[in-house]
């Protein structure tokens, strides 16, 4: 009778453990504790092992996919191993090729062994930090540019679903995977490379092809009388434009004032433009249009040829202090002017046949030295970007 009660109370606790959520639990706080067919073991501290005394190293998501994972990017009740992730629900829906499998979390991120003496990950080449969780960039950048993250250096990989793309998508590696970002002057990806001045290539001469380019910048006032009033009555508009050079170099100008006069309007900018530091834009041309409210900017300097990287224009808003704290700037709008916004677009060309001029490395007249950043011309022609012709036949 003992004996088949004893077996009975057996069987029972077996169906418990046999049947019961064993998704792999998270970490506790103080100690390496983990849960797997009802079986606890416990170390202290940040051990493992039969006698716990082999150190676990830092995980890290793993740049290997695991098919246990759901595709939406959380964990399921099967096993994952060494994942930290889970849910209390499987995903079972079909699943593709492209759904092969999910990020986890492991142990050095998948990309070292572990020193279980020291707890320290001796990370496979290409990849760094605690945990392995990064890639190297190409020889440290070679001191002209800085190593960020692909969610740092292309805004594409920001995410309104973030963290769940972090797991099952192409957006995966965005915090592990390193890249360059070069200094101005610099590119490749070690930013080993000088960029050689670019122009127009003096011997494409078709009406067709010289084209420059131009910009309109259009202010808008949500309350369509404030900025007309406002203007009517001698007041000013502040705004600033930032301007991104083939260097890479990106330069914000002073504030520039908008009243109601066209011919200072056009000189205002004009001069802000042409005070941009390492000569960003020698000279430029501009014209304005107070009753469209519109200020036209032509990209006409050998050094500015072709399409150009757009404007970015900003109303200096009358709330906007330093990011340090302290004062308001001394150029500021009037409070009423803070729903007034500005656009910037490239104005149309004549027609689809119609294109810009080149803006080329050596205006294509020549072959960059990126070593020192320098065009060695051919025969005939000279100039920073060889746009200069120098014999004629």
């Amino acid at each position: 009778m003992k004996f088949a009660l004893y077996s009975i109370m057996i069987g029972a606790a077996s169906a418990n453990v046999m049947y019961q959520d064993w998704a792999p639990q998270p970490p506790s706080d103080s100690s390496s504790t983990a849960t797997e067919f009802g079986v606890q073991s416990v170390c202290e501290g940040q051990y493992m092992g039969n006698d716990c005394t082999e150190k676990v190293c830092a995980f890290g998501l793993s740049s290997n996919a695991s098919p246990f994972l759901s595709t939406a990017g959380w964990g399921d009740n099967l096993f994952a191993p060494g994942s930290n992730s889970y849910m209390d629900w499987y995903n079972g829906a079909a699943r593709g090729l492209q759904n092969g499998g999910a990020h986890t979390y492991s142990e050095c991120s998948g990309q070292g062994i572990c020193d279980r003496t020291t707890g320290l990950c001796n990370c496979f080449d290409g990849y760094t930090g605690k945990g392995c969780r990064r890639t190297d960039c190409p020889n440290d950048c070679s001191g002209h540019g800085m190593c960020t993250r692909n969610i740092d250096a292309n805004s594409a990989y920001a995410t309104a679903l973030a963290p769940d793309f972090k797991f099952a998508s192409q957006y995966w590696d965005g915090e592990k995977t390193m890249r360059c970002q070069c200094d101005r002057g610099y590119e490749g990806a070690d930013c080993s490379d000088r960029i050689c001045p670019h122009g127009d290539d003096v011997l494409t001469t078709c009406a067709a092809d010289s084209n420059y380019d131009v910009q309109i910048i259009s202010f808008t006032d949500t309350d369509a009388t404030d900025l007309d009033t406002h203007l009517t009555a001698n007041g000013e508009l502040y705004y600033t434009l930032t301007f991104e050079d083939h260097f890479g170099g990106v330069y914000k100008t002073r504030p520039i004032a908008l009243n109601n006069v066209d011919n200072y309007n056009a000189l205002d900018a004009q001069s802000a433009l042409e005070a941009l530091p390492n000569s960003a834009i020698p000279t430029v041309q501009v014209s304005a249009d107070i009753s469209a409210l519109t200020v036209s900017v032509s990209f006409t300097d050998a050094a500015t040829t072709g399409l150009q990287n757009t404007l970015v224009a900003s109303i200096v808003s009358d709330s906007e202090t330093c990011s340090e704290g302290g004062q308001s700037p001394l150029t500021a709008n009037d409070a009423s002017l803070d729903d007034v916004t500005v656009a910037v677009a490239h104005q149309a060309l004549a027609d689809d046949d119609a294109t810009y001029e080149e803006n080329m490395p050596c205006g294509n007249r020549g072959i960059c030295d990126a070593s020192v950043g320098k065009c060695e011309c051919f025969e005939g022609h000279t100039g920073e970007a060889c746009e200069i012709q120098s014999v004629f036949v």
